[in-house]
């Protein structure tokens, strides 16, 4: 009797542990979404291959920044977004709130904006993989330094760069706080410094640098934390 009973013990202990893997394994893919507010809403993509993308969308997909790039891999409850885009790669995690029976995926660490931001499955939206690599950034960082040996000024105040009707907006604030915002929504804040003709902003909430170029009476931005070239100009407050 005492056998049989330790053999039924073990029997649901791997079927739990079956059960429990299988939903990781089935739930963790696919393509999950959040509102962040009337105009903005987070799409999240977990693909087959075990790489992600993450776009934020922008007034019933009208306008879509790509937010961040590259491969996961999950960490007991934690799914580890691993940025592969990005100069110097940073993480994202996620609370894998599938294994608790829940129906959503938590972020706990990534953009200001994203803090306890909750992901429900969403199979409406569809994912445009990015053309650009790290590559083509990294030699665009090596021609820049290259052909613009003059030091540029930069300024204190506000620097802007407009698509269509989408205005992004860099905040430069003494002695070295950044804000960087779209149309009154940060997208990331906090310290900056220079080096030659490179604005290199620290994200405090990333713990990661992002590039900016200083160029003639503008700044330039390579794709992250949008997913475009943009050129900054300088507006007074």
């Amino acid at each position: 009797m005492k056998v049989h009973v330790t053999k039924l013990r073990i029997t649901i202990i791997i079927a739990c542990m079956l059960f429990i893997t299988t939903r990781i394994s089935c739930q963790i893919k696919g393509t999950f979404g959040a509102k962040i507010n009337d105009e903005s809403y987070c799409c999240l993509y977990l693909q087959q291959s075990g790489k992600y993308h993450i776009d934020l969308i922008f007034s019933n997909n009208s306008y879509t920044i790509s937010i961040s790039d590259g491969y996961y891999k999950l960490e007991k409850d934690t799914i580890s977004l691993i940025d592969s885009f990005n100069h110097n790669t940073f993480k994202i995690e996620v609370k894998n709130d599938y294994i608790l029976n829940v129906n959503y995926l938590t972020i706990k660490h990534g953009y200001i904006w994203m803090k306890n931001l909750k992901l429900v499955l969403d199979q409406e939206s569809t994912y445009i993989p990015l053309e650009t690599t790290i590559n083509t950034i990294e030699k665009e960082r090596k021609k820049n330094n290259k052909e613009n040996k003059k030091i540029y000024p930069i300024h204190f105040g506000l620097y802007k760069a407009c698509q269509w009707e989408w205005c992004f907006v860099l905040d430069l604030q003494k002695p070295n706080k950044y804000i960087y915002s779209i149309e009154g929504m940060v997208l990331s804040k906090g310290t900056f410094e220079r080096k030659k003709n490179e604005l290199i902003l620290f994200d405090d909430s990333l713990n990661h640098k992002f590039f900016f170029f200083i160029k003639n009476n503008l700044i330039e931005e390579w794709f992250i934390p949008s997913n475009a070239v943009l050129e900054f100009s300088y507006c007074l407050k």
